[in-house]
Parts: C-alpha cells; structure tokens; sequence
C-alpha cells in the first residue's frame, strides 16, 4: 500500500511540474473564460444594434382591406409598435427599414397582393406572417361578400370560428428533454477528452520509461501492480485537477458576465444525474486507462506506440460517436443495447440519461456490466503489464498475450 501511494504521489508532482503541464492549464482557461466571454459581448452589441421594434403599414383608399391597428396589435402580441401611413412615404419608410431604424413594412393597396418587407435581423419579425396572412384572407373574404350582398349575421356565420375539443391520448414513449442537449452534450465530450488525453499520456509514460530502461528500475523497487495502478490513479488526480480548475474559472466566468443562472444549471444537472456522471467517468477512465497501459508495456520503442493502441482508440472513438447520435435518439433500440455494452456505456448511457428517462433498472444493470468489465480488464491488464513491462524487442502477438495469461493463473 505504501509504494501504491508513493506511486500516485510521485506520478502526480511530477505532473504537475512540467512546464507543458501548466502551459496547456493556462491556455486552456483562457480559451474557457474567452468562450463565455466573447458570445456574451457579441450578443450584448447585436442587441444594441437591433433596429427599432416598429412596423409601418402602409395603405390607399383603394385597398379592400380597412387598416384595424388594434387587430394588428393582437397578431404581434405586443411585441412591435404599429403605425400607419400612405403610400406616399413608401420609398422613405423602405430606406428607413433598410437602415434598421424599422423593423417591417406592410403595404396594402387596390390588388389582392400584400408585400411584408421585414428587416431579417430582428428577431422574430418573419414569424408573425402567417398570422398576418390569415388575417389579410379573413377581411378581404369579409369585404367580398359584403359587395355580393350578404348581411353582416350570415358572415359571421360562415366565416366564424370552429368549435374543437383537443383529446391527449396516453403514451408510453419517453419524454425527450431537448433542454438538456447543450448541457450533456458538455458533459460527454468532457468524458471524451479526458479519456483520449490521459489515457495517451499514461501510455506515453510507461512507453518512454520502458525504452530508456528506467522501467527496470522501478520494477527492482515497485511491484509491477502498484506501479500500474499507481501510475492510473496519479494520472487521473493530475486530469481531474485541471478539469476541476476548468470548471471553477467557467463557473465564475458565467456568473460575471450574466450567463445560464445557476437555477437553470441545477434544474439541468440534477444530483442524481451528476453522481452518475462522475460514476460513469470513473469508471470509463479505469476501463481505458488500464487497456492504454496494458498495449503500452508490449512495445519496445516509443514510435510503435500508436500502432499497438490503435483497437482501443479506435473503438473509443465509436462509442463516442454513438453517444452523439444518442444525444438525438435516446429512446432508439439501438442505443438501449449500447448501453449495456461496457466499452460503449459511459458515453451511451449517460446520453441517455442526459437526454431522456431511462428505466432505473436498466441504469444499474449497466452500471454493474461496466463495473464489473472494469475490474476484470484491470487484473488482466496488470498481468499483461507485469510480463510485457520486461518484454524487449520484436511486439507479440495475440497469441503470445493469451500464452502469458495462462502461465499467471
């Protein structure tokens, strides 16, 4: 237990005192608190640039539709001024909505045509049209019955509104959050990075010390066990130091300059979808980390790193994708199957929650499959590191792993 912890303490001052350690720390705040910053001051000028809230309806004795600025107000809810005006002032009023100092333009003449002429910029002026639409059809079916000759009552009659009655019918489909897609979009690729990136440097570790024959020496001290594991969990603190201190700057960040309230953040990540998230993230590391150690100590030279890794970044790269896709069809069968799968479920099933409710059975089943798939790629990877850490020269194949895995039985 002792040389474990002399491990973990070792593998993480020494981490942490590299000059690219706190270099990449730095920069990664930066593009943190600039992420948050940036969008925020963008927003904040395109909101003093937006142009007046107020729509010009423009009009002549001929038009067959009478100008109700009332009716006009109740369509846009309150949300643009509405004026009038002739023809006359078209062209000015048109410069003046081109120069953003209006928000649309109405224009009713003699014809059957009404042309809305909006400023796109202004946020929600094009939504408005339909219902403009329908009105514009109502009054002029109204006026041209009213030149056939029929009276006001029958009208009203025909053009009258229907009486519905809207009936929900149960379902046992689940309900899909959307809300939450920004937040555990977040959240996996968070498990995504650390994985890949940590997961490369332990392999990078134990390859550089193997080829340089520093290995040997820690091996005449350390079991090869404590070595691994140690090594795995000193890692993970210096990841989880950094990830912590990202957190905190883009929290603060946040609350500064008037991002998502916190209210809406904890109604989001909710305790239990939390815990599972630091559950899950634990778990996928140990599972990835300890297969990276495993292929790092059967190569003899730094260079071949990357190839005997390739299968197990290959496949973290595919469940990482299927988490994407999940993100938009959590209740899909596939993904339910997924899920199950322990090199698939931290990315999968955490979509799942994120996005989703997931039957709470499902989520320990799960949970148990990847705990389980954990602990039983842990022991087989430290016994492939124990033989293959004292392995030299050309890289063996499957067949002599699997000879090395009957012989420390």
């Amino acid at each position: 237990m002792r040389s474990f912890l002399t491990v973990i303490s070792f593998t993480y001052r020494q981490a942490t005192r590299l000059r690219s350690f706190r270099i990449s720390t730095l920069l990664l705040l930066v593009l943190v608190v600039a992420g948050i910053v940036i969008p925020s001051i963008l927003a904040k000028r395109a909101a003093e640039r937006a142009p007046v809230n107020r729509i010009v309806i423009l009009y002549d004795r001929q038009a067959p539709i009478p100008v109700q600025t009332g009716v006009m107000n109740q369509i846009f809810g309150g949300a643009f001024e509405i004026s009038t005006g002739t023809l006359a002032q078209k062209s000015e009023d048109l410069k003046a909505l081109h120069d953003g100092k209006l928000s649309g333009v109405i224009v009713l003449s003699g014809s059957q045509r009404y042309p809305y002429v909006v400023n796109y910029p202004t946020k929600g002026a094009t939504a408005y049209w339909p219902a403009l639409l329908a009105y514009f059809q109502e009054m002029h079916s109204v006026q041209a019955l009213k030149h056939a000759g029929l009276s006001a009552s029958v009208i009203r009659s025909a053009l009258g509104p229907l009486t519905h009655e809207q009936v929900s019918i149960p379902s046992s489909a689940q309900p899909f959050h959307s809300t939450h897609y920004v937040t555990t979009y977040a959240l996996e690729f968070a498990i995504y990075m650390f994985v890949l990136l940590y997961g490369m440097n332990i392999m990078m570790s134990v390859a550089s010390e193997k080829s340089s024959r520093v290995q040997e020496l820690l091996i005449s001290s350390v079991p090869t066990t404590p070595l691994m594991f140690g090594k795995l969990v000193g890692t993970c603190l210096v990841g989880l130091t950094q990830f912590v201190l990202l957190l905190a700057a883009g929290f603060a960040t946040n609350q500064m300059v008037g991002g998502i309230p916190s209210f809406h953040l904890a109604r989001i990540l909710t305790p239990e979808i939390f815990m599972l998230f630091v559950l899950l993230f634990m778990l996928g590391y140990f599972q990835y980390a300890t297969l990276y150690a495993a292929a790092a100590s059967l190569v003899s030279r730094v260079e071949e790193v990357s190839a005997s890794a390739q299968p197990f970044t290959t496949l973290f790269v595919l469940s990482f994708v299927a988490g994407l896709f999940t993100l938009q069809m959590p209740n899909a069968q596939w993904a339910t199957i997924l899920s199950f799968v322990p090199l698939f479920a931290p990315t999968v099933l955490f979509a799942r929650v994120g996005m989703a409710t997931v039957p709470v059975w499902q989520v320990v089943v799960s949970v148990s499959l990847l705990l389980t798939s954990t602990i039983v790629t842990g022991v087989v990877a430290a016994n492939v590191y124990r033989m293959g850490v004292m392995f030299y020269g050309k890289r063996p194949s499957f067949r002599q792993v699997l000879g090395w895995l009957r012989q420390s039985r």
